[in-house]
């Protein structure tokens, strides 16, 4: 959406994951095992070899918070990425909250949109998910966990 395209418009999966791999880098051996990844196919291995880019070449006309986002939100492992009402919370969007401001393509934003404070009612366990899927050959799917009921105390 910041480009007006997408990122990595790859014309197959293995020229996809190139793509990635000039901007990310390659995933590490420990990348790997926090993505649950159980073989390494020789495609993604010759990609070890490539250099990351920075965003920025990129998106030459992004700001600098937007490139900054993107490189927190693209993260191989699971847990050093910026996610839900972290990523939410994150500067790019305070625009989208404040009622009727204007936008940088000229859009107002509507005053329907209110912050909520607080945690979320439902959150992604992913410390959970990774030690259960770590040795997995078919890992399971991330999907929203309930918040733990608080017990009260002894």
């Amino acid at each position: 959406m910041m480009k007006g395209r997408i990122l990595f418009p790859g014309a197959d999966t293995p020229h996809q994951l190139s793509l990635i791999h000039e901007s990310l880098g390659p995933p590490s051996s420990l990348d790997f095992i926090d993505m649950g990844v159980m073989e390494v196919t020789a495609d993604i291995l010759k990609d070890q070899s490539k250099k990351k880019r920075r965003f920025k070449k990129h998106m030459p006309t992004a700001p600098k918070e937007c490139v900054t986002f993107l490189s927190q939100v693209l993260q191989y492992a699971p847990l050093q990425r910026l996610h839900g009402e972290d990523a939410l919370s994150h500067s790019i969007f305070e625009e989208l909250f404040e009622c009727d401001r204007i936008r940088w393509n000229g859009q107002l934003t509507l005053s329907l949109l209110h912050r909520q404070k607080g945690a979320a009612s439902r959150y992604y366990d992913y410390k959970k998910v990774i030690s259960t899927n770590r040795g997995k050959d078919s890992p399971s799917i991330p999907t929203p966990a309930r918040t733990p009921e608080k017990t009260p105390s002894s």
